[in-house]
């Protein structure tokens, strides 16, 4: 029950009806179906099964960075208001060191979620007026954190060292400790898995060429080319799936790190076939059974 796929869907709804305005009726049942199913797993299913939902301070990781990294290099000229609101929510002493520029777990970690609900108006629009003191903190900020969906040559990892398994198992209570450079792991590993990291993230991970495989900037790229292609080729009946992978991207620019391949795992594994459907015309009849195998089949219009 991702909130996060919500959002790609309500983003393609209007796009969807106007591209298939023919079938609208089909597809509102579909839509009203995932929606149903959506939001009765959260008011029904989740607190059945005990399961919690998700953090206020999840979606809020973009504005969290850029008051952060506002407190550290500007905390001295903040006006005695600035500076006893943002105490409010979030330790302004602490900010300083506790802000990573490519992860946003340790400042929004702190967020005091029970007083920011209480008034969100007026934390909003703190942030709002820090950013035209400092916007050119805020887009350092925003691009410190999301570079790595953008920018080819990113440096990342991978594969992770460990496993949900290993994760439950650990006998340690405090199982990582969040650094600079990522995820240190604190209990032993095993060779083999020691060998496939270092293969994988460090060698593989930088080869010339076999690295832009590795690339969640590439994929995005070569998406954004097969969008301007489809445009150019008048396909505008591709433009709903386009925008689907686009609003993948979206949310992770938005994400707490600053470089995560399982928020883009949709957009990567689903390249190929728009690559395909946007350089080739592939006839309609392909997608069509047909039962009349001796029949002559009429061209139809191309995709």
């Amino acid at each position: 029950s991702k909130g996060t796929g919500v959002i790609v869907i309500v983003l393609t709804l209007p796009f969807i009806m106007v591209c298939a305005k023919k079938y609208w009726k089909q597809l509102s049942l579909s839509y009203i179906a995932v929606f149903t199913v959506f939001f009765a797993t959260r008011a029904f299913v989740m607190p059945y099964c005990n399961i919690t939902s998700g953090h206020l301070r999840e979606p809020l990781s973009v504005p969290i960075q850029q008051i952060s990294r506002t407190v550290k290099y500007h905390k001295q000229d903040l006006s005695d208001y600035e500076y006893e609101t943002i105490n409010k929510i979030l330790p302004i002493e602490d900010l300083g060191n506790l802000y990573m520029p490519r992860l946003s777990d340790n400042t929004k970690g702190r967020l005091n979620e029970k007083v920011f609900s209480e008034d969100p108006i007026r934390y909003i629009g703190l942030w709002f007026n820090l950013g035209l003191k400092y916007p050119t903190i805020y887009l350092d900020s925003f691009l410190s954190n999301s570079y790595g969906y953008w920018y080819t040559e990113t440096i990342y990892w991978k594969v992770a060292k460990e496993d949900y398994v290993d994760h439950y198992n650990s006998d340690n209570s405090s199982v990582k400790e969040i650094k600079e450079g990522g995820y240190q792991d604190v209990y032993p590993l095993s060779k083999f898995k020691v060998i496939a990291y270092m293969f994988i993230n460090y060698a593989l991970g930088r080869v010339p060429i076999i690295n832009l495989f590795f690339s969640i900037g590439v994929y995005f790229w070569i998406d954004f080319v097969c969008l301007v292609i489809a445009l150019i080729k008048k396909k505008y009946n591709l433009i709903p799936i386009f925008i689907a992978i686009l609003s993948v991207f979206f949310i992770c620019i938005g994400s707490p790190v600053y470089a995560e391949c399982r928020y883009a795992y949709a957009a990567i594994t689903t390249l190929p076939f728009f690559i395909v459907f946007s350089l080739f015309n592939i006839p309609k009849s392909h997608f069509h059974r047909n039962d009349n195998y001796g029949e002559q089949k009429i061209p139809q219009q191309d995709i």
